[in-house]
């Protein structure tokens, strides 16, 4: 993720958000981030290096008083003209509307999010972390099966076809949803080992419908783009260089519309 919004500033420390693996170098960048991804705010954002850095490298000077989280995020977002005091406000409201959430459905709001951005590794650090805390107990079926899926679909996002499958088993046994059974089925047209397709086929038993293979068949067509495949064809007439970059772009863009068909 890129961010640009102003004059490149002579910043020599800048604030790095993990999250979205950017460097923060300006007010109005950080002012962006926080007002549009609210629930990134939440945790550890506000830490020590944050206030150094809008001290020594900003220039910022805070109020004196000891301020909590929210009063140094919307300080901030005050320090700038970038937003007006009736967004700030609405902003507030946001966040007064999240600190009401238990902490695991946040938990799993902010993971939510780090999926929508791709950040699918991060995803899967957080939509542990909702599991482990102690009130997720309170969580009820629906909330279970959500958090299940989605962790099915990070790892799958990933290839990671082994924990994919866990993560879907774990969702269906909450919830016999037949969209967790495709995509699991999905799985196994991917699969790289007969291993984890003997395993999947097992679970799903006779429960696969011929409509899969027709919407998988038609997504793997939609992939073989003509131009893909004439250029591997005079890939072939080359070095090994550029074949195997040839090949290594086609592979790519056929696993990205894998990933797309289990967003």
């Amino acid at each position: 993720m890129g961010l640009i919004l102003c004059e490149p500033s002579d910043v020599k420390n800048p604030f790095y958000i993990s999250d979205l693996g950017i460097r923060i170098y300006t007010i109005e960048e950080l002012c962006y981030v926080i007002y549009n991804y609210p629930l990134l705010t939440t945790g550890d954002f506000v830490n020590d290096r944050l206030i150094d850095f809008l001290q020594s490298d900003l220039h910022i000077i805070l109020p004196s008083v000891k301020l909590d989280k929210d009063d140094i995020i919307f300080a901030i977002l005050n320090a700038s003209d970038y937003y007006s005091s009736h967004e700030i406000d609405k902003f507030k409201q946001t966040i007064a509307e999240l600190k009401k959430l238990p902490v695991y459905e946040l938990l799993a709001e902010k993971a939510d999010l780090l999926f929508s951005l791709e950040e699918y590794g991060k995803a899967i650090r957080i939509y542990k972390q909702a599991q482990n805390e102690g009130d997720y107990l309170k969580a009820d079926d629906t909330f279970n099966f959500r958090v299940c899926r989605s962790m099915g679909n990070c790892y799958a996002n990933l290839l990671d076809l082994n924990n994919a499958f866990d993560a879907y088993k774990k969702a269906y046994a909450v919830k016999e949803d037949p969209e967790i059974l495709k995509r699991v089925y999905y799985l196994s047209k991917f699969g790289n080992t007969i291993g984890i397709k003997k395993e999947i086929m097992n679970f799903l038993d006779d429960r696969v419908s011929p409509e899969w293979d027709a919407e998988y068949e038609s997504a793997v067509i939609d992939a073989k783009d003509a131009q893909e495949i004439k250029e591997l064809a005079e890939s072939l007439n080359f070095d090994s260089v550029k074949r195997h970059r040839t090949i290594a772009n086609i592979l790519n863009n056929w696993k990205q519309t894998y990933r797309n068909m289990l967003q």
